[in-house]
């Protein structure tokens, strides 16, 4: 993503990392996939204990060659990143909605903090 269009007419612009108007949320029905993650991690630190390193590779990387030349933290990267499934939501720098990502495509829905009684 690199622009955005909130309501207001202000334009959300995500072109680098580490802005303070962008932020990500994981949906309750992705937790348990983040979880599968976590056991395969698992999985990995008892099989390279065992000795077993490169055939748990193989059963879990399918012929991706590449996985046989990842360091033992570049594994455990990519599967923790393989389950984690997150959505965006900004904050208009100017309004103060937030815009909620819709699904996995870039749609997104907009909130505006309600007025105090």
């Amino acid at each position: 993503m690199s622009k955005i269009a909130c309501k207001c007419g202000h334009i959300i612009v995500d072109q680098t990392d580490d802005l303070p108007y962008k932020g990500y949320y994981i949906k309750d029905t992705h937790i348990e996939e983040l979880y599968k993650g976590f056991d395969h991690i698992d999985q990995l630190i008892d099989a390279i204990k065992a000795d077993k390193r490169e055939e748990w590779i193989i059963q879990n990387f399918g012929n991706a060659a590449y996985a046989l030349e990842l360091s033992d933290s570049s594994l455990i990267h990519d599967l923790w990143l393989r389950n984690l499934k997150v959505s965006t939501i900004y904050t208009c720098e100017n309004c103060e909605r937030l815009l909620v990502q819709q699904g996995e495509e870039n749609t997104y829905k907009t909130y505006i903090e309600e007025p105090e009684d």
